[in-house]
């Protein structure tokens, strides 16, 4: 899940690209597909959500299994950004759960987003 994280951070938060003379970077409102409009949440989910991105908050965590058990329970109140449930179909490939309801381990975890459409259709 660090792994995970540093990438987020690394590619989602720190990559930035000159394109006629603006920075853009993925939370631009050019860049990033924002539902409720701009100023809101990106279009993001994963199972980073449960710890709202949070480094330190995912650091402490003395059972980031436990957590994820808890926030992918059904009847879980755990939402992304934007209000969604999460997701294990969605967000967790491989899932392996020995006792029913109660992963014990993933192949894949994986994080979902959404880019703003800025097609510019051209005539010929």
């Amino acid at each position: 899940l660090i792994g995970m994280l540093n990438w987020y951070e690394r590619v989602m938060l720190a990559t930035k690209a000159d394109y006629e003379g603006e920075t853009l970077m993925w939370t631009s409102d050019t860049i990033c597909y924002r539902p409720g409009g701009v100023g809101t949440a990106c279009d993001v989910a994963s199972v980073l959500d449960l710890w709202s991105y949070d480094r330190a908050a995912l650091e402490a965590d003395g059972d980031v299994l436990a957590t994820i058990q808890a926030g992918f329970a059904q009847g879980s109140a755990a939402t992304d950004a934007l209000g969604r449930p999460l997701s294990a179909k969605a967000l967790i490939g491989g899932a392996d759960t020995q006792v029913p309801g109660e992963l014990t381990s993933a192949q894949a975890l994986r994080l979902l987003f959404r880019a703003q459409n800025n097609e510019v259709k051209m005539e010929s």
